[in-house]
Parts: C-alpha cells; structure tokens; sequence
C-alpha cells in the first residue's frame, strides 16, 4: 500500500539541518523561528516519514532522497511538490 505525502517548504529546511546534527535550538537560530515551531515540525515530519526518532528520520529521508548523507542538503526544490511513495 502506498501513502503519498507532501514536505513543506519549513519541513524540507528543518529535516535537511536535522541531517546535519543540529539540535532544536540550533536549527531555531538558523531558521529564525522558536524552538517550539521546531519540535512541533520535526514531530509533523515523523510522521510523514513514519518514524519515532531523529536517527530514523534522517535514514529515512536519506533513503528516501530527500537529502544527501554527506552534507545533508535538502534535494527537494521548491518547485518540487515533495511526493514521495512510501
């Protein structure tokens, strides 16, 4: 069975510094949002990718091409609508 789902735009930057090893509160600071808009996003991308933990989601996300393993770029554009068969 396939489920199709969508990464927004905040998702795609919050899931590519996730992948980089960036905390809460780091990825806040780069982002310029509070750190509650991050653990509610990184939560909303759990369950996108079906996951429980930020080691899933970046395997995950990597394995699914969302980002690179090396630096953790997003490959997603913003023209990209972000579905992805799971």
């Amino acid at each position: 069975m396939f489920r199709l789902f969508v990464l927004t735009k905040r998702e795609k930057d919050v899931l590519a510094l996730l992948a980089r090893g960036k905390s809460n509160r780091e990825i806040a600071t780069s982002l310029g949002i509070r750190e509650k808009t991050v653990r509610n996003t990184v939560s909303r991308i759990y369950v996108k990718l079906n996951v429980t933990r930020r080691t899933q989601a970046v395997l995950r996300a990597i394995e699914l091409g969302l980002v690179t393993a090396r630096s953790g770029q997003s490959l997603l554009t913003d023209e990209d609508e972000g579905e992805i068969a799971k």
